[in-house]
């Protein structure tokens, strides 16, 4: 790969480069966030998590190697259009975190967190399940989300859990 992917020196199984988006929307009172449930046969298999996948050569627009936050913008944006069939501006991305698991985990993904306003209105009429990848989908509040994944309902990944902790601090998109 053309851009340098955060790793742990020497890891038997080097991390592959991904990227995601936390779409938000501002909800009755609080703000809400876009999830979808994994198909089984996908990574992260039977888990809520947000759209997002892997960074892919023809993400990396040219000239901007090595550095890997246009190529995960881009791939972030490819994603959720391929996932969820929503159109997502990639100038609207605002970094939120980055991911690394440790060196023992099966499969592991170097992962860099984007926080996208959903500007359209109407997404959840719009948004896609195809029924393999994307089992369902859910405009969620953090708060629900998580006491959801409390009471074993929401099985949700480690990032994605404390991505949810850190957004439920806000009251709305513009404050987040």
């Amino acid at each position: 790969m053309q851009i340098d992917v955060i790793d742990h020196p020497g890891a038997a199984q080097p991390a592959s480069p991904s990227s995601t988006i936390v779409l938000v929307r501002d909800g009755d009172g609080e703000i809400e966030v876009l999830m979808i449930h994994r198909g089984a046969d996908t990574a992260f298999g039977g888990m809520w998590a947000f759209p997002g996948g892997v960074i892919e050569e023809a993400d990396i627009p040219e000239g901007t190697a090595p550095d890997p936050l246009p190529a995960a913008r881009r791939a972030a944006v490819r994603e959720t259009h391929e996932e969820v069939g929503l159109h997502v501006d990639e100038q609207s991305l605002v970094y939120w975190s980055h991911w690394l698991p440790p060196v023992d985990t099966p499969r592991r993904f170097s992962t860099w967190f984007f926080l996208a306003p959903a500007v359209d209105t109407h997404a959840d009429e719009h948004v896609g399940v195809d029924g393999e990848e994307v089992h369902a989908h859910q405009w969620i509040a953090p708060a629900n989300a998580l006491a959801m994944q409390a009471c074993g309902e929401m099985l949700i990944a480690p990032p994605t859990y404390v991505t949810l902790e850190q957004i439920h601090r806000y009251g709305d998109v513009a404050s987040a």
